[in-house]
């Protein structure tokens, strides 16, 4: 029961801070929110600080692990980029939903990564996991013959990821009225200038 009661408290936590932003939500609301009382919320976390690295972490595994379970060995290269593509559709539908306060999120989850060990080694795995598997597709895709064959492999895999992280930001911060088709035509250009 008592992973069950933590586990609420951070969906609760969560949702409250992706709403209304995490500096305009107090502990009370939380706790209110979880319908607990001050001494159970207690037992689990001692401050904000705790609960909203605890948030953190959770949303950033389970974002990490949505990306990380697909079945990435059986895609080409373009069809990976085109499921990426679909992800940013629905990340920034959901940012529209949200409106400023996930912006918000998003910058205080760059903020508590930096500032936080296990958060910045959390993200350094997916981080590398990413590229494995951007990597993984290209290579097979070079052997098919597809990848031209001089193309760095994990060069290439860091282009995309630092491509894709650099738009996610100026996304949504919205420097872009419509963000899509720029990433549409950065992934494109890096497709185009690998191919066979």
């Amino acid at each position: 029961m008592e992973k069950d009661t933590k586990s609420h408290i951070i969906e609760v936590g969560i949702r409250l801070f992706q709403e209304k932003g995490m500096n305009r939500v107090s502990l009370n609301q939380v706790i209110k929110e979880t319908e607990l009382s001050k001494g159970a919320f207690y037992h689990h976390f001692k401050n904000k600080e705790e609960l909203i690295v605890a948030c953190v972490m959770a949303f950033w595994d389970n974002l990490s692990k949505e990306f990380l379970s697909i079945p990435y060995q059986e895609l080409s290269f373009r069809e990976l980029l085109d499921l990426l593509l679909q992800q940013y559709h629905m990340i920034l539908n959901s940012m529209e939903t949200n409106g400023e306060n996930a912006f918000e999120f998003y910058m205080n989850i760059l903020f508590y990564i930096k500032n936080d060990n296990k958060l910045l080694d959390m993200s350094k795995g997916y981080f590398t996991q990413y590229n494995q598997i951007l990597s993984h597709c290209l290579l097979e895709d070079q052997k098919k013959g597809i990848i031209r064959e001089d193309v760095d492999i994990q060069t290439t895999a860091q282009h995309v990821s630092i491509a894709s992280e650099g738009f996610a930001l100026m996304a949504f911060s919205k420097i872009y009225d419509d963000p899509i088709p720029v990433i549409e035509k950065i992934y494109h250009q890096i497709y185009n200038s690998i191919k066979k």
